[in-house]
């Protein structure tokens, strides 16, 4: 209601954003199942295919593009 009255978000938007999220994560892997190569692929293939492939839809990272320097850092 607050984030209505102040115009940041429709009660609309904010009502499928908690749709798309609890629809996700009844659609998720479990933790531990191995999974094919084919899995994998799809996996990776799917997720880099919409539009904003870094964050989850509560904005969590999924991916984080790191330059070389960054990486020679973890490994000294």
């Amino acid at each position: 209601i607050d984030s209505v009255e102040n115009g940041s978000e429709s009660l609309k938007t904010k009502l499928y954003e908690r749709i798309a999220l609890s629809v996700s994560r009844s659609a998720a892997i479990p933790y531990g199942r191995q999974l094919s190569q084919d899995d994998m692929e799809k996996i990776v293939s799917d997720l880099l295919s919409l539009v904003n492939p870094n964050y989850t839809p509560d904005g969590k990272t999924i991916i984080k593009i790191i330059g070389l320097e960054q990486i020679a850092r973890h490994f000294m």
